[in-house]
């Protein structure tokens, strides 16, 4: 077992162990029900931890009604506030159970083929529905592909602010059902769709949603295995006409080229105030000729702070990326190298 980050509490207890990081390697009691009951009690008796990560690769098959009840009793009787299992053993009917009545949990983590069915899917969308307090969901690597349920779900609730779905199967499709969502949805601030199955017709549909859509704030469409172009770059570009509450959006490793990162650019000089991120890193269609139409773009949009767009671009010669470099620092901050905060 490894127990972290020793960090001071908020609350009135001082300082003290505030979250445990508890990896196994190897089978151990922690993968038992009974050991998630004792474990249960010690956090009750140490009012300071505010967040749990399990990582159990091992539970006996025989085990998974016993433990994945242990686990929802677990929620509902501790106070801790972020709550992350990543398992390929475990079902989540229990966990979703215990999620629609906990008033303590902002985050929940249901990850690495923590739900490895679409019924899983399902039971957490339908406590999602109902829950008032959670902040956060990160459903990621768990290959999904019914998003139905959970859409349904983001047009009822509204209290989560971020969703991780990075890693999964969601097409077209998928994603039409999420912009139908985010058209009523007016709480979620961060959509992370990083690395699925979404091609041009799916970003038409986020597109659209983001035209009415006011709470968004961040969208993460990076390394779509469908591969997004130009035509789905200049849906967005046209949204962001209209949009006022996107901050970040981020597009690296598709196949942008220079008419999509041109539109991008245009909607963000003449049309668009409010953006102030923008990755196109990765996108090895890109040339000189789109670079410029950003660098105009940077010199008068107000906010508009990060611009990623040379790493893997080849038709950006050195030369032509340096002089426009040293333009943008007058203007606004400009790293070619920094695609850090969406890593």
């Amino acid at each position: 077992n490894n127990n972290n980050d020793n960090n001071d509490d908020d609350g009135d207890g001082g300082g003290g162990l505030t979250m445990m990081n508890i990896i196994i390697n190897e089978c151990n009691s922690i993968e038992t029900a009974d050991g998630i009951a004792k474990l249960s009690d010690a956090i009750s008796c140490n009012g300071n931890i505010g967040g749990i990560h399990l990582h159990v690769p091992c539970i006996q098959k025989a085990q998974h009604e016993e433990y994945d009840r242990a686990l929802s009793t677990f929620l509902q009787t501790t106070n801790i506030r972020s709550f992350s299992i990543s398992s390929s053993l475990t079902h989540s009917t229990h966990i979703s159970h215990a999620l629609a009545t906990n008033q303590h949990l902002e985050t929940l983590g249901l990850c690495c083929k923590a739900l490895d069915r679409d019924g899983d899917v399902t039971e957490v969308a339908r406590a999602l529905a109902v829950n008032k307090t959670l902040k956060g969901l990160a459903l990621q690597s768990n290959k999904i592909t019914n998003i139905a349920s959970l859409a349904d779900a983001l047009k009822q609730n509204t209290g989560l602010e971020q969703m991780l779905l990075e890693n999964n199967c969601i097409d077209d499709k998928g994603a039409s059902l999420l912009a139908n969502a985010l058209v009523v949805n007016s709480t979620l601030q961060s959509l992370n769709l990083d690395y699925n199955k979404i091609g041009n017709d799916g970003v038409k549909a986020l597109a659209h949603a983001l035209r009415v859509n006011v709470g968004l704030q961040e969208l993460i469409l990076k390394q779509q295995q469908e591969i997004i172009g130009d035509e789905g770059a200049m849906y967005l570009a046209q949204s962001l006409c209209v949009n006022t509450s996107l901050k970040t959006l981020h597009l690296s490793d598709n196949n942008i080229g220079n008419l999509g990162a041109k539109a991008l650019a245009k909607a963000l000089q003449w049309r668009n105030k409010t953006l102030e991120r923008l990755w196109l890193n990765y996108n090895p269609r890109l040339g000189t000729s789109a670079l410029c139409a950003l660098v105009m773009a940077v010199k008068v949009h107000p906010r508009l702070k990060h611009v990623g767009v040379s790493h893997g671009n080849p038709r950006i010669r050195d030369a032509d990326a340096t002089m426009l470099l040293h333009a943008l620092v007058h203007y606004t901050h400009y790293d070619r190298d920094d695609d850090n905060e969406q890593a």
